[in-house]
This record gives structure tokens, C-alpha cells and sequence, in this order.
């Protein structure tokens, strides 16, 4: 994470070593790769807002940081479930509801072009729709590599059961009871991780 105010020198004199690709101000060659290093967290302000020290307009961070909470909670639930803990399954229940739930995602969904092939794939059902698109975050922000590692672990996991079971959010009258629509809008995430159904 980079700090464009408050800049921690040692963060910054790591992204001004790496070589610069193409001509955004983000995108940086790391392993000879393209990608885009993108601040969020603490730095942003407003919230949801950053403004990169290579560039002067601000860019929407909306959603990063629960992002990537989330996809840890991916890697906290193989790890735990394993030893029979389930209370990774509220976290992720609560990344699933809050996409499902946000203004700016449903805008998203109904609104571009993306969005509405998202919606018509999830036949119409705007929640999936919604945990779909945090799916395709999620792949978005994780190593290609760990990507692929969460991914073999989730697809050969048998504590999916358990999942939907635990999966409740507090205070969400609204999210579902029942465990086979959990288990209907975790696999709409699994379709925006490009994770194919067993």
C-alpha cells in the first residue's frame, strides 16, 4: 500500500524502483508483468477516494479494501475449516451481503455494459448478480498464482456444507436462512472467480 500523504519513504522508494509500464502513473512491470499498484486502506480521502502521487486527479478505490478482506477470508475458511472452525463463514457471509446490498454495485449491475451481461448470465437475479461481480474482484486483486492455489483448495473442500450452514450476518433480517440459497449465491461468486462448478 502506498501512502500519498503521509508517504512511508520506504513504500515509496519501493514503487519509484520498480520500472514503469505504459504511461498511467499506476502501472509499474513487477516480475516483468504489468500491474497496476493501486493505494487504498488508511490513505484514503475521501473514503473510498485516492489520489496516487504520480497522478493528480483522484480514482474511486470504492470496495478495495473489503476486496481483499475478502479474498483472505477465502484463504482463513480453507485453513480453518479444515480444523472444523467455521466463524470464517460470517466474514464472508458479510462481504456477500454488502455487495448485494450496495448502492454503487447495483447502479453497477443495472448500468454498464458489463454489468447488465452479469445480470442476464445470473438470469436476472440481481443479488448473484451482485456477489458475482465481488468474484470477479476478488480475482482481480490476488496474485495469479495464489489465485490458482485458493482455487484447487476450494473446488476439492468438504466443508462446503458447513459454509452454508454458518453463513449468517448480524443485524440482516434480509439475508437468506436458507442454506440452498447460500450456497446459490457462493456459487455465483465462485462463477466471478472463474472457478467452474465441480
Amino acid at each position: 500500500m502506498l501512502d500519498p500523504g503521509g508517504a512511508d519513504p520506504d513504500l515509496l522508494s519501493l514503487a519509484d524502483a520498480l520500472p514503469s509500464s505504459g504511461n498511467t502513473g499506476i502501472q509499474f512491470r513487477i516480475a516483468n508483468v504489468p500491474a497496476d499498484l493501486m493505494p487504498f486502506g488508511e490513505v484514503e480521502d475521501p473514503r473510498g477516494t485516492v489520489t496516487p502521487p504520480t497522478r493528480k486527479e483522484p480514482f474511486s478505490v470504492w470496495g478495495f479494501a473489503e476486496v481483499f478482506a475478502g479474498a483472505l477470508k477465502l484463504a482463513a475458511w480453507l485453513d480453518r475449516s479444515e480444523y472444523n472452525e467455521f466463524k470464517d463463514a460470517t466474514d464472508i457471509a458479510t462481504a456477500l451481503y454488502r455487495y448485494a446490498r450496495s448502492p454503487t454495485i447495483t447502479d453497477y449491475v443495472y448500468v454498464s455494459e458489463h454489468g447488465q451481461d452479469i445480470l442476464l448470465a445470473e438470469d436476472t437475479d440481481d443479488t448473484a448478480a451482485a456477489v458475482r461481480v465481488l468474484g470477479e474482484h476478488i480475482a482481480a486483486v490476488m496474485d495469479p498464482a495464489r489465485l490458482a492455489e485458493i482455487t484447487e483448495r476450494w473446488t476439492r473442500s468438504s466443508k462446503t456444507m458447513h459454509l452454508y450452514a454458518n453463513m449468517n450476518v448480524t443485524n440482516a433480517p434480509d439475508w437468506p436462512r436458507s442454506p440452498e440459497r447460500r450456497q446459490s449465491l457462493v456459487q455465483a461468486m465462485e462463477r466471478g472467480m472463474g472457478i467452474a462448478a465441480p
